[in-house]
């Protein structure tokens, strides 16, 4: 499966939200219920910078752990509420495709795997957070843009 790969310039970002450790294999339970417990509390939130959201993923285990983030974009002053935590986002350049839920795996496969193999100016960094943007209006029908970061 292809997918049509832009590499971007991005800036950094804080982010304030909920995170959790887990396995791949519990992504599909475990991230929905993270995303509705940070929406449960968007109010607490101030300065927010974006009308939008990001889904990171951090700390890539090879046993499949990782740590994933539901998060909103906030001014770099902000402090996050009671319970919520805050993570900048690096600035640099970026690997973006557009993909929806039913393609995400797929898209992360393909990215770090058969779009990095043929790249000669760009090298997929492994060690760095990857992201998921989605717009404001989501719908879970709908598409969002996927970045993998590049050294």
């Amino acid at each position: 499966m292809e997918y049509e790969v832009t590499v971007v310039e991005l800036p950094a970002r804080q982010l304030v939200g909920l995170s959790e450790r887990m396995h791949m294999r519990d992504a599909k339970e475990k991230c929905p219920a993270l995303w509705k417990a940070l929406m449960l509390r968007r109010e607490e939130v101030a300065g927010l910078s974006e009308n939008c959201s990001y889904g990171v993923s951090t700390c890539m285990g090879e046993n499949g752990e990782f740590d994933y983030w539901a998060t909103l974009p906030t001014s770099p002053s902000v402090h996050a509420p009671s319970g919520m935590k805050c993570l900048t986002l690096r600035a640099g350049k970026y690997a973006r495709c557009t993909v929806n839920l039913a393609s995400l795996e797929k898209a992360y496969d393909f990215l770090y795997g058969a779009w990095a193999k043929t790249q000669k100016a760009h090298s997929v960094d492994f060690a760095a957070a990857c992201f998921e943007r989605y717009a404001e209006d989501w719908q879970v029908t709908g598409t969002f843009e996927l970045y993998v970061p590049l050294s």
